[in-house]
């Protein structure tokens, strides 16, 4: 502890401190001690306590900024005007090196003063000084049109070289060209011309050639011509590589050509078929393929040839990331569509049949559609058939509608409307593969021995004997 009531002593460098004997801590006492012995300022004449390198603050700046500690009393301001700036002809006040604030900074940027005449002068309404203009002058004694180009060129030109502000109602300036003024004087062609080249070109170079209906030049190609006696597809490659026939080759497509008599020439053989031998898509032109049947399907074949691998790979993939849901689908679509597919069925085996004996298969002959030609009565007996399809297990029924061929195809009959019709089971079953005429006579054998007998024979034709 510090006892407040003992006197202050003035220590070697002016400043008021306890005794140390007044400071009871050990602290304290090292305090006081310090206070006692302070250093002060080695300049003559000073005594302010030492900061560093022997001086005190005020000389130690006064050291790092002029390189010297000057004197021991503070420098006094002078109460003097200031000076003036040391360039000729400048009367603003010095700033820095015998400078006003304008110089030394144009100094510090240029490496020179410059003279007193190139200060910022202030233009109150003064006119450019380009001789005929009367705009108002901005910097160094001209308008803004004149230091702008004089930034530019460096040189103000004169006032009759000004910018034209307007082209409308002018013409391009080249002999023979009538286009109207874009820029510089120039039409658009003739300027875009300039921009991209450095030469506006001749005016003979002006029009763009049309190709009427006139062919493409490179060899084998039967497009039309768009620029440069080229196709666009040639025209974009001659862009691109410098060459009509660089880069690679794209997949030729050729456009469909229907006939006013409903036929279509095929893309892939070229016959002229009709429109039924070529497959639906309703995204192709009029909703069928550009390709007829037969090059529809060795397309497809040869394709999937080359492709089997990545096909299958991509199939199984999907298979073992959505079996729960391929499987759930299927099944309903089994469901639904047994009688497309038992139809289906039918036309299959029939169509394998004529295919075996080499004879003509009509696709439109099914049962549905000779249900609609013919009703749903037997065409030998009469009877009411049944078309409903049996299910597993069930026995089939003598009244189950059939497709019938009247002349069997094992016999050289065709499948077509000429040849078949639609009979009950029983009928079918029992003319077998014979002819109309056999199993006519066989009938009436079969109704004579049937005569007072309860089993049942072969029924007669009903108005078809």
């Amino acid at each position: 502890m510090r006892r407040y009531d003992a006197p202050l002593e003035r220590n070697s460098i002016g400043l008021f401190c306890w005794p140390t004997d007044t400071h009871e801590s050990k602290v304290g006492r090292l305090v006081g001690a310090l206070c006692q012995s302070a250093d002060v300022c080695k300049v003559e004449g000073c005594v302010r306590p030492a900061r560093a390198r022997g001086w005190c603050g005020l000389h130690y700046k006064r050291w790092r900024k002029d390189g010297h500690v000057g004197p021991a009393l503070p420098k006094r301001k002078d109460s003097r005007p200031p000076a003036e700036c040391s360039v000729e002809g400048c009367e603003k006040p010095r700033s820095a090196r015998g400078w006003c604030q304008g110089h030394y900074v144009r100094w510090k940027a240029t490496g020179e003063p410059g003279p007193a005449a190139l200060k910022v002068i202030r233009y109150n309404g003064a006119p450019c000084s380009v001789d005929g203009c009367e705009k108002v002058a901005v910097s160094l004694g001209w308008c803004k049109l004149h230091y702008g180009r004089a930034a530019r060129t460096g040189d103000p030109g004169e006032v009759g070289a000004r910018r034209v502000l307007t082209n409308k109602g002018k013409s391009c300036i080249l002999d023979g060209c009538e286009r109207p003024r874009r820029a510089k004087g120039w039409c658009e062609m003739h300027w875009q011309r300039w921009r991209a080249t450095g030469d506006p070109g001749p005016v003979e170079a002006k029009r763009v050639a049309r190709y009427d209906g006139q062919a493409c030049t490179v060899e084998g190609c039967e497009t039309e011509a768009v620029s440069g006696g080229l196709c666009n597809p040639h025209y974009l490659r001659f862009r691109k590589y410098g060459d009509p026939l660089a880069g690679n080759p794209s997949p030729s497509v050729l456009k469909v050509i229907d006939h006013p008599d409903g036929t279509r020439t095929c893309t892939a053989c070229g016959e002229r078929k009709p429109l039924d031998h070529f497959g639906t898509d309703k995204n192709a032109t009029g909703g069928r393929r550009s390709k007829c049947k037969p090059c529809r399907s060795s397309h497809v074949r040869s394709w999937y040839a080359e492709n089997q691998e990545r096909q299958r790979n991509r199939q199984r993939a999907r298979y073992a990331a959505e079996i729960e849901t391929i499987r759930q689908r299927d099944k309903e679509r089994y469901v639904r569509d047994r009688e497309k597919r038992i139809a289906a069925t039918y036309i299959a085996v029939d169509r394998r049949r004529a295919r075996l004996a080499g004879v003509t298969f009509d696709r439109t002959v099914t049962r549905s559609n000779l249900r609609k030609q013919y009703g749903d009565e037997c065409f030998y007996c009469g009877v009411l058939m049944d078309f409903k399809s049996r299910k597993h297990g069930d026995l089939r029924r003598d009244s189950l509608a059939t497709v019938e061929h009247v002349i069997p195809i094992s016999a050289g009959g065709d499948h077509s409307w000429e040849n078949v019709v639609l009979a009950c089971w029983r009928c079918n079953i029992s003319k077998n593969k014979k002819l109309p005429e056999e199993w006519a006579a066989l009938r009436e054998v079969t109704a004579i021995a049937d005569k007072g007998s309860t089993k049942p024979g072969i029924p007669p034709a009903a108005g078809n004997p």
